[in-house]
C-alpha cells in the first residue's frame, strides 16, 4: 500500500533540519504574540521564504506551499511539526475556547548559525511586519498575492511567482493570467 508521506527531493532532504530550525525560530520569535497559532505561522514562513528569494535570489527552502482557502500553507507543515514534537525539541500548546490555536512551542533557543545575517533580517522583518496581525489578519493580507488569486486549493505555488508585481491586477491583467495558468500548472477560468 502506498504511503501518503510525501517523498523527499535531495534538495530537500539537505535543507530539512534547517527548515525545521527556521520554524523554531520563528516560533521562539513569536512565542509572546497571543494571535500567533498555525495560519499566522504558515504565513510567515511564506512571506520569509518569498521575500529571501526576491531580495537574496535564493529562497529558504524548496519545500513546496500551496495554495489554501486561508493562504499559502507548507505542505509538509504538520508533518516536520510533529518530528520536532516527537524528537523532544517543542511541544504544541493548545489555546482559545471557540477558535482554538495550536502553537509550536520551542523547548530551547533555536540555533540558527547556518542563516545568513540577510536572511535572518528578512525573517525579523516578516515577523515584525505581522506582529500586530491576527491569524486572518495576515491571512487575508496573502490573498492579495498574485500566485493565490489565480491558483485553486491545492495548487502549488510556484516560488518565482515573487518576482509578479505585488499590486491588484487590473482585470485584463488577471483575465490573462486566468487564461495562462493551465500552461503553468494553474487553476483557469474558474466556474
Amino acid at each position: 500500500m502506498p504511503s501518503d508521506e510525501p517523498v523527499f527531493s535531495e534538495a530537500q532532504l539537505r535543507d530539512r533540519d534547517r527548515l525545521k530550525r527556521l520554524m523554531l525560530y520563528i516560533a521562539w520569535k513569536e512565542a509572546t504574540d497571543p494571535r500567533f497559532g498555525e495560519t499566522k505561522f504558515n504565513k510567515l514562513l511564506f512571506f520569509a521564504n518569498a521575500f529571501c528569494l526576491g531580495d537574496n535570489g535564493k529562497p529558504l527552502t524548496h519545500f513546496k506551499f500551496q495554495r489554501n482557502t486561508r493562504g499559502p500553507t507548507l505542505r509538509v507543515f504538520e508533518r516536520l511539526r510533529d518530528e520536532l514534537v516527537n524528537e523532544g525539541r517543542a511541544f504544541v500548546q493548545v489555546t482559545g475556547f471557540s477558535n482554538q490555536q495550536f502553537r509550536l512551542v520551542p523547548k530551547n533557543k533555536p540555533q540558527i548559525s547556518d542563516f545568513t545575517s540577510e536572511e535572518i533580517a528578512i525573517i525579523d522583518a516578516v515577523i515584525d511586519r505581522f506582529s500586530d496581525d491576527t491569524g486572518t489578519g495576515v491571512s487575508e493580507f496573502s490573498h492579495k498575492y498574485p500566485a493565490w488569486k489565480v491558483l485553486k486549493n491545492g495548487d502549488d505555488i510556484d516560488p518565482e511567482s515573487v518576482f509578479v508585481i505585488y499590486r491588484n491586477l487590473s482585470e485584463r491583467e488577471l483575465l490573462y493570467a486566468v487564461s495562462i495558468a493551465p500552461k503553468h500548472g494553474g487553476a483557469g477560468p474558474r466556474t
